[in-house]
């Protein structure tokens, strides 16, 4: 149900090398009607927290203002979501993320009046 990817960095003579940035702790929490996606930022302010979601792919990045290492998180979620109700927040070093699952059609047996 979900995929975890990390980056690299392609440097100038072509080879592949980490920046400065970590993967961190993340939790991800399914209930009937949302995905909940917690993870540790400590030292990073909302100002420096950048979120995108597109096509069931959620990015995180983040960097610390004291010595500028990034955290980067990239999950891929295979249910429908409804990225217009996405929500987010940031308390004491721990981010939530709210992804609400997008209501699919059911079936059901239409009476004749």
């Amino acid at each position: 149900m979900m995929e975890t990817q990390h980056e690299t960095h392609n440097d100038e003579h072509g080879s592949t090398s980490d920046e400065s940035w970590s993967a961190p702790a993340t939790d991800l929490y399914e209930s009937d009607t949302e995905f909940l996606f917690k993870t540790d930022v400590p030292g990073v302010s909302r100002e420096n927290v950048s979120i995108d979601f597109d096509n069931g792919k959620l990015k995180l990045q983040a960097t610390r203002t004291e010595d500028t290492h990034q955290y980067r998180r990239t999950l891929r979620l295979r249910r429908p979501i409804n990225s217009e109700a996405i929500s987010a927040e940031l308390r004491d070093g721990v981010l939530e993320v709210h992804l609400p699952k997008r209501q699919e059609s059911v079936g059901r047996t239409i009476p004749v009046q």
